[in-house]
């Protein structure tokens, strides 16, 4: 009696665990819906001219393919030293260096 009982009480476990586990590798079809608007899920950092993009994902985390925008435009950097004319303040003279406007990368002086 006892050895049938721990074989019934096996088969019960072997039967719940497979059940389980079944269960946990169901096909799970992404719907790429969330937006979350962490590093993870980074496309492109914002700049002076785009706001930040990022993927969308899944309910189980996964990434999707589509993007969304999120936050706001960075402010223009101007650090940019062209000498272009787009860019002259004032000509070259015989005892001073032509002056330029700094650029931004996205080309405002």
């Amino acid at each position: 009696m006892k050895k049938f009982l721990t074989l019934v009480f096996l088969g019960v476990m072997i039967f719940s665990g497979v059940t389980v586990f079944s269960a946990c590798e169901q096909p799970h079809e992404h719907i790429f819906y969330k937006q979350v608007a962490t590093e993870e899920y980074l496309k492109a950092v914002a700049t002076c001219t785009d706001r930040a993009q990022y993927y969308y994902s899944c309910q189980c985390g996964e990434k999707g393919e589509e993007s969304f925008e999120y936050g706001m435009t960075l402010p223009h950097t101007y650090d940019r030293q062209v000498a272009t004319d787009k860019y002259l303040k004032t000509d070259a003279t015989c005892t001073d260096r032509a002056q330029y406007y700094y650029s931004c990368q996205c080309g405002e002086k």
